[in-house]
């Protein structure tokens, strides 16, 4: 009796393990493709509603289920999650469960009223929630100040590194100068 309690209980475990899914996380913009499939995510199609919705960490793809009648059994969430890593030959996370984005931005906390989208929002209303989470907009756009500030520092790193063969005798000076000119034009 002892043996198969145990054997249940680790069953049970496995069983529980395959079905977890971890959220998405860190910044992400979703594609304008991605968007208009959540919006169909969100409506459904007949009497079907969101179950789960996927996203590559590009937000260019997308990936969703839903559930006839709101009969939603959980599925196999690895199985799930690898069909969309296939199919975009990328990999992808959970963006949202139901109506609650669960990805976590920074902005987002995946959880409570912030992150619940109404059913009866139109479709405006859904992509300015999204923008307010921060999922929607350009990304951090580069200045000529921020590439200037980046080539610096990289020219910079590669100056030290190129100073350290030069001390430890892996290259000649005439290497090194050469080099050094390379780097800086």
């Amino acid at each position: 009796m002892k043996k198969l309690l145990i054997l249940s209980f680790f069953t049970i475990l496995i069983t529980l393990k395959s079905y977890a899914v971890t959220d998405g996380g860190g910044e992400l913009k979703l594609s304008d493709s991605s968007v208009k499939w959540f919006l169909k995510y969100l409506r459904g199609k007949g009497n079907n509603t969101p179950m789960v919705f996927y996203v590559t960490f590009d937000g260019q793809g997308s990936y969703y289920w839903t559930c006839p009648h709101g009969s939603c059994r959980g599925g196999n969430a690895n199985n799930e999650i690898s069909k969309c890593s296939i199919y975009y030959n990328k990999d992808c996370k959970r963006f949202a469960r139901g109506r609650t984005i669960k990805w976590k931005n920074g902005i987002n906390t995946g959880k409570g009223k912030a992150s619940v989208i109404n059913s009866r929002w139109d479709d405006s209303k859904i992509i300015a929630k999204l923008t307010e989470l921060g999922f929607l907009g350009k990304a951090e756009e580069k200045t000529e100040e921020k590439e200037v500030e980046d080539n610096t520092s990289n020219q910079v790193k590669e100056m030290e590194n190129l100073k350290k063969l030069f001390d430890k005798g892996l290259i000649t000076p005439e290497e090194f100068i050469s080099r050094k000119d390379k780097i800086l034009n």
